[in-house]
């Protein structure tokens, strides 16, 4: 498979594709994501283990984050807000309304750096997910 095919066959294809590219090279994303999708953001991956990259990935992609986390709310009848759902992460110690307080107020929030990089972390876990399905599938 190609980095295109498998975007093309993404929930988010445009997301998708900056995570690639923001992680590195295809083959190492290849090699990668199966650990990605199966351990999680947590232990360190690159081009998302320090917050000013992962702030920066969560600002330059928050429409397409937003859209995924509200398609995957959608789907699976959980969560009734965004802020419920973000606050629903292992990494994220905020109730709901300390992670709207910090979608709102952004940088200024003490919380902000937590919020965008859990979203950060989101985007990458779920693009790895899609990777393994589409190997898998």
């Amino acid at each position: 498979m190609n980095l295109s095919t498998f975007t093309t066959n993404t929930a988010n294809p445009n997301l998708t594709r900056a995570v690639v590219k923001q992680f590195g090279r295809w083959t190492d994303w290849q090699e990668s994501a199966s650990d990605i999708a199966n351990y999680g953001a947590d232990g360190g991956v690159s081009g998302f283990i320090y917050y000013t990259d992962t702030v920066k990935f969560y600002e330059e992609n928050r429409g397409n984050i937003h859209a995924l986390a509200r398609q995957m709310m959608d789907d699976f009848g959980g969560s009734p807000s965004l802020c419920d759902f973000v606050s629903s992460f292992g990494c994220v110690d905020l109730e709901a309304y300390e992670v709207e307080d910090a979608m709102l107020e952004g940088e200024s929030s003490e919380d902000y750096t937590t919020v965008a990089n859990a979203l950060a972390w989101f985007a990458l876990e779920e693009a790895a997910r899609e990777y393994v399905a589409q190997v898998e599938g």
